[in-house]
């Protein structure tokens, strides 16, 4: 007589897939995503200060959640469109305050204009723990208060609470064609717009910047910076910013080199009595970032207001 034995380790095993299976279906579909949506809101506003608003909303298996046509609405006015922010989520995780990971993909209106990366979130008796890694292309900075694109964005970071600068953390960035009126930039430049006034222009015109920077416990570390102006080029291989609030009362301390042209080039000599044409000038800035001490060539220059 012919076994049945693995007739019913069949049966049995294809019940179990069955039921594995009708669990997810149910899952998924019971499952409150609009819950999850508002939890991802909050705390995306905790950390980021903004408003958000989102559109429309959808889901795909297994967990991946999708929002287009958010609004953010930041501090001092300053407002950006999303089209679109798709997220990877380990959903139970973050509802019941263990430790979870979410990889994020966010499409800007413009085209090739994007941001991915991927947080992780836990638990300890100081608060909530983060690890951020991500990077950026494309990005307009006009929502920001600046004309300019930032082309490329890089960085990690690790903190514990709501304030990403209290860790430790690395950035790299890159920009083009920038430009920004001193007298309605979002961060007040009070005598740092010096140099526009003397070249007779009305902003500051930047056609490449670079920069490399590290912090921890909120002081910044500038590794690397340069920029390629409509009046001069600087350089630097170092600097330090300690941040307070509001932004404008943080501490810079930092040595650039400054290689002037067009019109500053002929008038840096009525100036500076100690400079030979050509040659750059060494800015050592020193104060609160509204107005702090710029000494050039060891020629203290005068406030602006």
């Amino acid at each position: 007589m012919q076994s049945t034995q693995p007739i019913k380790w069949l049966l049995g095993f294809g019940y179990l897939l069955f039921g594995v299976a009708a669990f997810l279906v149910f899952f998924y579909i019971t499952f409150p995503f609009n819950l999850v949506q508002d939890k991802v809101i909050r705390v995306a506003e905790a950390e980021s200060g903004c408003q958000i608003t989102a559109g429309s909303q959808s889901t795909t298996p297994p967990l991946r959640m999708k929002w287009e046509q958010v609004l953010l609405l930041c501090p001092a006015g300053a407002s950006m469109m999303i089209a679109s922010i798709e997220t990877d989520i380990a959903v139970l995780p973050l509802l019941l305050h263990r430790q979870g990971q979410v990889d994020v993909r966010i499409l800007m209106p413009e085209e090739g204009s994007q941001v991915t990366g991927s947080i992780t979130a836990s638990t300890t008796p100081q608060g909530y723990a983060f690890s951020l890694k991500g990077e950026g292309t494309g990005i307009r900075l006009d929502p920001v208060g600046i004309s300019g694109l930032l082309d490329y964005i890089r960085g990690e970071a690790v903190w514990t609470g709501e304030n990403l600068l209290t860790g430790v953390g690395s950035l790299a960035i890159g920009l083009s064609d920038i430009h920004i009126d001193p007298t309605a930039s979002p961060i007040p430049l009070g005598n740092l717009g010096m140099i526009t006034t003397l070249a007779g222009v009305k902003d500051i015109s930047i056609s490449t910047l670079q920069g490399e920077v590290t912090w921890q416990s909120n002081t910044l570390s500038v590794k690397m910076f340069n920029a390629q102006g409509e009046v001069a080029d600087l350089i630097s291989d170092g600097g330090q910013f300690t941040l307070h609030e509001p932004v404008s009362e943080s501490i810079v301390s930092m040595t650039l080199a400054i290689i002037p042209k067009g019109n500053l080039r002929q008038m840096v000599p009525l100036m500076i009595s100690n400079y030979v044409d050509r040659e750059p000038l060494t800015a050592v800035i020193n104060g609160p970032l509204r107005a702090p001490d710029i000494v050039i060539n060891g020629m203290k220059m005068p406030a602006m207001s």
